[in-house]
Parts: C-alpha cells; sequence; structure tokens
C-alpha cells in the first residue's frame, strides 16, 4: 500500500512538472522588434546579465564622460497588451523611463544635449511584440523632466500591472560621433517586473551600474 501510494505521488509530481515546468521562475524568450537593426554579434548573457548581451571588448569605457539619452521608443504589435494602451499613458511610459535614465546615469556622467567626442549614445526601447506582423512604434518627441514624468505615471493611470508581465527591453550604446556599437543588450524578465516605475527604475540603476563596471575594466575581465 505504501508502496503504491509513493508512486502515486511520483505520478502527481510528473504530471504538475509536465505542466508548469520551469516558466515562472526562467526569463521568457524575447522577441525581437527590429529596434537594435542588427541582432547578430549578441549573445546568450550568463548570470544576472540581460538574456541577450553584446559588449565590445575593444573599447575603453573608462574614456566617456558624457552619455546623450535619446526618447525612449515604445514598439509594439497589433495583438499585444501595450497596443491596448492609449497613446498617452504609453508616452507616460517612455517619459518616465528616459528620466529614471537620466536621474541615474547623472549621478555617474555629464548628460550631453547633443553628440561629441566623449559622449555615449543611449538607445532604448520597451517593446511588445507577439504574433501580429502589423507592427507600431511611439517615440517621444521630447522627455519630460523627472519630477514632471513621475507625477505623470501612477497605477491606475497606466495599466502597468497589465503589460509589464510581457514587455521586453531593447537596448544599444554608441559611439556618438562613429555610431560604432559599444554595447548592446535584449532582455525580457517578467517575474521580476511589479510595475512601470519598478521596471523602469530597475533598468536605470542597472544601465549605470554597467557602464560603471564596464569603465572599471573588472567586468570586462570576468566575462
Amino acid at each position: 500500500m505504501k508502496h503504491i501510494r509513493v508512486m502515486g505521488i511520483c505520478l502527481l509530481c510528473s504530471v504538475l512538472y509536465a505542466i508548469t515546468g520551469c516558466a515562472a521562475f526562467t526569463p521568457a524568450e524575447p522577441r525581437t522588434s527590429g529596434f537594435l537593426k542588427d541582432y547578430s554579434n549578441l549573445r546568450p548573457g550568463k548570470g544576472d546579465e540581460a538574456l541577450m548581451v553584446y559588449i565590445n571588448r575593444g573599447v575603453n569605457f573608462h574614456i566617456y564622460d558624457s552619455v546623450l539619452i535619446d526618447p525612449v521608443a515604445v514598439i509594439y504589435s497589433k495583438d499585444s497588451k501595450l497596443a491596448k494602451l492609449s497613446a498617452q499613458d504609453r508616452l507616460k511610459m517612455a517619459n518616465y523611463f528616459h528620466a529614471a535614465l537620466e536621474n541615474n546615469l547623472s549621478m555617474k556622467y555629464i548628460i550631453a544635449a547633443k553628440p561629441g567626442s566623449l559622449t555615449m549614445r543611449l538607445r532604448f526601447a520597451l517593446t511588445d511584440i507577439k504574433e501580429s506582423q502589423e507592427i507600431s512604434m511611439d517615440n517621444a518627441a521630447d522627455a519630460a523632466p523627472m519630477d514632471s514624468a513621475v507625477d505623470q505615471v501612477s497605477s491606475d493611470a497606466t495599466g502597468s500591472h497589465v503589460f509589464l508581465n510581457d514587455a521586453t527591453v531593447e537596448m544599444e550604446i554608441i559611439d556618438s560621433m562613429t555610431g560604432q556599437r559599444l554595447a548592446a543588450a535584449v532582455d525580457r524578465r517578467s517575474s521580476a517586473w511589479n510595475g512601470v516605475k519598478s521596471a523602469c527604475d530597475f533598468w536605470a540603476q542597472r544601465v549605470t551600474q554597467r557602464l560603471d563596471e564596464f569603465a572599471g575594466g573588472d567586468y570586462l575581465l570576468e566575462r
């Protein structure tokens, strides 16, 4: 009887594993949007890295003292959750994300208004691509100041809990004068994102941290 009970428990566990797998604990595979144009040199991330990563090891990140931050793009397919939000709410998300990036990066770098010889350019997009081939992009012409952007974004206004479970982030850092790619990443870590603000703050802090590590050189040696 005991043997039958053990077999029953094992069978139940097998069925539960087959149904649930490890999806709740691992990042979902990202669907790329075309924002980066070229994904061929991105490799699978390791440890706490993004799902797909590229780092130009021939670059001396230490020479850069400023960063030019492009307006954050929001890219989505017709059948995505992002498409169901209003254009105004998507703009609020983009503005808050830009403001969070500027707020964090300004602690380490000069925030530039135009390209320069010692300036990096940061391109960032929130994306939500499903099965539909009909893709749209919202791109804020001017980013709102941090205080204004914070005031604009609220959980009831943005429906943040609705879309961030499925959103993907694509980013690229290039030399602002030559256009040489310095780093790029694509990530989708849905289980860690509980809202618009927390997601934007997480990525703004992570980009600042990574650039600081790149400039130090130790991170590149370890990977």
